[in-house]
């Protein structure tokens, strides 16, 4: 296996996992802390997560093209060390939640800029040949860290009531996860030339759409991530208001998806390997709805557990396929900058929707309002079922 053999991988798919720890605990605990603290409102969570996908896209954005222009090694060492700084500010401003937002959407800014840098590292270090088990990985890395962190996260604030315990344990992750970065080897040199935003991240645009498999799979993500902005704010309420559970069992739930996401890299690597990435991609867009539908509906807890982690092994096949498919199919000079885009795309839909839960949240009951998402999700998968790029990214 390529984690036993490569230290440098192995070095920097722990500190990935490590940082991530710390980032998912601290996150699911001041989705927590925000809702029981504003008296079960639905909009403080989502509000949290506009702050955090607008950090998120900005530092997309900027990774982009700056992981193009610049040693990756180091800029991925910064955007650790940077953060610790920016999270214990956070136990000088407790009482204060719009401060407290806002140093969130910093913080997550720093993680924005490392996400496209992260995958164009694996590219740069590790041989075509490997790239595959290399984003199953990854993936797989993922997959712990959404096990672990919501888990650990919900858990100690359910135990301690406060963000201060959670904030000391995202410094201490961030830490570690710098120096491990310190042990990783360069990734490949490139004539380091003036980072010029808008003409890169337009020109990765353009290649995009110009080949019709690419544009297929980028409005698929955009879908995605729209869909996905809509559902994470709701969750915990849906726990709450439908389940008649708090922040434990949704830790439960969360931790649940992570298992199922590493059951689904796993498959998908060891026996459909040799299906293409964008024929996976396109059948299993049709099944998630399905399940997503299926999950709201469970309101028995324990069938609930079984269908989110259903979800989550579809979920994690789906975002290995599109690591390999990203890798593979996207040439090299162009892979940060198109790692990138799928990255704003996500982050910018998600914008739109974590925004107009924290507007109308309090409108509808949480199952009325996710009903409407997995219906809406199913009806646009079939309304371009036969659209060109759709069946260009099936065959691809």
């Amino acid at each position: 296996m390529l984690i036993k053999t490569d230290k440098s991988y192995r070095s920097f798919l722990t500190a990935t996992t490590v940082s991530a720890i710390g980032s998912f605990a601290f996150n699911f605990a001041f989705m927590s802390f925000l809702y029981f603290e504003t008296g079960h409102d639905k909009r403080f969570v989502a509000l949290s997560q506009v702050f955090f996908v607008i950090g998120m896209l900005l530092g997309n954005l900027s990774g982009g093209v700056w992981g193009e222009k610049f040693e990756k090694r180091a800029l991925l060492q910064l955007t650790e060390i940077i953060r610790v700084p920016i999270v214990l500010m956070m136990l000088m401003f407790l009482q204060d939640i719009w401060f407290l937002l806002f140093l969130h959407g910093l913080k997550t800014y720093f993680a924005g800029i490392s996400t496209p840098l992260k995958r164009a590292y694996i590219n740069s270090t590790i041989y075509s040949e490997r790239r595959s088990e290399a984003n199953t990985g990854f993936t797989v890395s993922y997959s712990i860290t959404q096990i672990i962190g919501p888990f650990l996260g919900t858990w100690i604030y359910s135990i301690f009531s406060s963000l201060e315990t959670l904030i000391i344990m995202d410094a201490i992750t961030f830490l570690l996860s710098f120096a491990l970065m310190l042990t990783i080897r360069k990734a490949q040199s490139k004539i380091k030339t003036p980072a010029k935003f808008f003409s890169d991240l337009s020109s990765a645009y353009v290649y995009i759409t110009n080949n019709l498999a690419h544009k297929g799979l980028f409005y698929r993500h955009t879908t995605i991530g729209l869909i996905s902005g809509l559902l994470i704010p709701l969750v915990l309420p849906f726990c709450d208001e439908v389940l008649g559970e708090q922040e434990k069992f949704y830790g439960i739930l969360m931790a649940l998806f992570g298992i199922g996401g590493i059951i689904g890299a796993v498959i998908n690597q060891k026996y459909f390997k040799q299906i293409n990435a964008g024929k996976k991609i396109y059948y299993i867009c049709f099944i998630e709805p399905l399940i997503l539908l299926s999950w709201i509906y469970s309101t028995n807890r324990y069938l609930n557990l079984v269908v989110f982690t259903l979800w989550g092994a579809i979920f994690f096949a789906r975002a290995t396929s599109q690591f390999n498919y990203i890798s593979l199919k996207v040439k090299s000079e162009f892979n940060s900058r198109v790692s990138s885009l799928f990255d704003f795309v996500f982050t910018a839909t998600n914008i739109i929707a974590v925004t107009f839960i924290s507007i109308n949240g309090h409108l509808f009951t949480v199952q009325l309002f996710l009903s409407a998402i997995g219906l809406l999700y199913l009806t646009g998968n079939f309304l371009f079922i036969y659209s060109a790029n759709q069946q260009e990214l099936r065959h691809e």
